[in-house]
């Protein structure tokens, strides 16, 4: 008797991310981060606000203080890899100088 082998292939994660965000006059302002990354044996997940501040969530709210630009970064893990993906939002009252 003989034992026959298959291949397992365990794929490396594709992080990917949108973003929602109100409007408000005044600080703070809240963005709603929904994780798109691809693969499913992702375990979890890091985020980086670009303002200091860090979450494990899948899906996180966060308020932002300041207006400016941030460079927000999720990384994807899975058992065997990891993938980054990088965004840059823009935090503002001002809804002109988002046309």
């Amino acid at each position: 008797m003989h034992a026959d082998t298959f291949p397992i292939t365990i794929g490396k994660p594709v992080a990917d991310f949108t973003v929602n965000a109100t409007i408000s006059d005044c600080a703070p302002h809240y963005v709603s981060f929904y994780n798109s990354s691809i693969s499913s044996d992702v375990t979890n997940w890091t985020w980086d606000f670009g303002d200091g501040t860090t979450s494990s969530a899948m899906n996180p709210k966060h308020a932002y203080n300041t207006n400016g630009s941030k460079n927000v970064m999720l990384i994807a893990y899975n058992n065997c890899s990891t993938d980054t993906f990088w965004f840059t939002i823009f935090v503002t009252t001002d809804v002109n100088k988002l046309i």
